[in-house]
């Protein structure tokens, strides 16, 4: 600041606007903004702190550097994320990978936030499997203007197929073995007995029973478990 003041009042003597050009093209290199420079101009005087802007807007999320720390060229000083778009990374089993390609058009419904939900699109599918598992991870992007979304929310992504006829029961109402799938249905005596079922696709909150079940049947769907 004191090379830039002083290119300005020794101008002619030492050239011109050159040198004054010289000496605050390193202002601007150093990260002062235009109006930093006006009014060190207007001034005339070195500031001993100097304020250096952000060139983007965004959400602190780590402050890797402390008052008093020593910061060379490249250091990271602060790192800022744009959250008024957010990714949704949903886990999705290999084999139900054809039920989802870029642009298939998804339901995001965040747990904290279920009025919230808001549709998109998914824009990733990662090619590899999560290491140790059997689990590939898909991606969609989220609007968050008024920045009520958290990164590290937990979200569900509802895949919406075409509509069908189809029995559907709540997930628990179906108990699962390594062979079979059973449910419980009132018979003619008043009792209960079990009945083998074969099941489609199925969600957090209903499976498709795809065989085993007809119209009419009642089917236990609370305390299936004590019944078994």
């Amino acid at each position: 600041q004191e090379e830039y003041l002083f290119a300005i009042e020794k101008s002619e003597m030492l050239g011109g606007q050159s040198i004054i050009s010289a000496s605050k093209n390193k202002l601007l290199l150093w990260g002062l903004s235009e109006s930093q420079i006006s009014e060190l101009e207007k001034s005339k005087q070195a500031k001993i702190t100097t304020t250096i802007c952000s060139s983007v807007s965004g959400t602190i999320t780590e402050i890797p550097i402390r008052e008093g720390d020593n910061a060379s060229e490249g250091t990271k000083i602060y790192q800022i994320a744009d959250l008024n778009s957010l990714w949704v990374e949903a886990q999705i089993y290999s084999n139900e990978l054809g039920l989802l390609n870029e642009d298939t058009r998804v339901e995001i419904i965040p747990d904290a936030f279920p009025e919230e939900a808001t549709e998109s699109t998914i824009t990733f599918s990662n090619p590899e499997l999560e290491r140790g598992s059997k689990i590939n991870l898909v991606r969609s992007e989220v609007k968050n203007p008024n920045g009520k979304f958290k990164p590290g929310m937990q979200a569900n992504m509802i895949l919406h197929s075409e509509d069908k006829q189809a029995i559907v029961l709540p997930v628990d109402a179906v108990i699962r073995d390594a062979k079979n799938a059973v449910v419980w249905i009132e018979n003619k005596d008043g009792g209960f007995e079990s009945r083998k079922v074969e099941t489609g696709i199925e969600n957090k909150f209903g499976i498709e029973i795809t065989s085993g079940l007809n119209i009419g049947d009642i089917v236990v769907v609370s305390g299936t478990y004590l019944i078994n």
